[in-house]
């Protein structure tokens, strides 16, 4: 379902354009009700984090999924990083400016990011989707280009820091449409199934438009969430070759499972990365078959049990 920029979504957050969050300095905040007793801030808490990764050949082939683990302690904020593409990385790291004050104030390497989304060079080459988040101990923000999701567990329930970027969009579609393209069986022009991505030169060589108004556009989406500390769980971001297999309810109830029993977040990764992998697939229909990246954050502990 398609939300207007400034309309307030069901979970309490608002949609707000990277122009108003990277131009203009201006981030909307999405409230969730904040309860008495919140933890101590994330500076105070253990963070670990884990990223398990799945490579497929075509829709035919896959390799082994690979995992590593690492645990972030005393930081005030933390960058989780997601691009699957042709190489990938683990990119958790900690940030000295926080994360909010980032988003604020743009300081996102504006110049640069905007030369890049003009598309210059003849080559094509490659794209790849992204999503990122930043987390403080007060908020969540998530900036998203493509398919990839990033979904947040607070108290068993899950919800989406981030919106898919697909043709069957209504504001999506319309944007391809002004660009002089078309949605043929849910692809851009026929070809792309998502319409947001880095990279895919090809698509936005229109000099007479705005990159944010190309067929395909590397312009993220980007929101913020006030953090409900004592309620929130864990950040599972993936990419589409996880959501294609798995529902955001569902990879938060088997990662729960995990995080509940104490287990490490590099075994929560990697087990819903292998969930996500068909184990036929002709009888899958191809689904579960492309690459899959999943990377878990914990934000807390579980309760203790009696």
């Amino acid at each position: 379902e398609d939300v207007a920029e400034g309309e307030e979504r069901e979970d309490g957050a608002e949609r707000v354009s990277a122009e108003e969050v990277l131009e203009k300095g201006q981030a909307k905040v999405g409230h969730r009700e904040e309860k008495e007793g919140d933890a101590p801030g994330l500076g105070e808490e253990k963070i670990d984090s884990s990223l398990a990764d799945s490579n497929g050949e075509g829709q035919r082939k896959r390799k082994g999924v690979e995992s590593s683990q690492e645990e972030l302690r005393g930081k005030d904020d933390v960058v989780g990083n997601m691009q699957p593409g042709n190489k990938k990385k683990k990119t958790a790291e900690s940030s000295d400016v926080p994360a909010v004050t980032v988003v604020e104030n743009g300081n996102a390497l504006w110049d640069g990011r905007s030369s890049f989304l003009k598309g210059e060079g003849e080559s094509p080459g490659p794209g790849c989707t992204s999503v990122v988040t930043l987390i403080s101990k007060d908020y969540i923000a998530c900036a998203n280009a493509g398919d990839s999701r990033c979904v947040l567990s607070t108290d068993g329930a899950s919800v989406e820091l981030s919106e898919d970027h697909v043709p069957e969009k209504i504001s999506e579609r319309t944007r391809i449409e002004k660009a002089g393209g078309t949605v043929i069986d849910g692809r851009v022009v026929g070809d792309l199934n998502l319409t947001r991505s880095l990279g895919d030169l090809f698509y936005k060589k229109d000099n007479k438009r705005t990159a944010e108004e190309q067929l395909i556009s590397g312009v993220p989406d980007v929101m913020v969430y006030k953090r409900c500390q004592n309620l929130d769980e864990f950040v599972i971001l993936g990419c589409d070759g996880l959501w294609e297999n798995v529902t955001s309810e569902d990879a938060c109830t088997y990662v729960r499972k995990f995080w509940q029993a104490g287990r490490a977040p590099k075994e929560a990764a990697s087990a819903l990365a292998r969930k996500s992998i068909s184990p036929d697939p002709v009888a899958s229909e191809f689904y579960g078959c492309d690459n899959v990246t999943v990377v878990v954050l914990y934000l807390s502990s579980p309760p203790k049990q009696n």
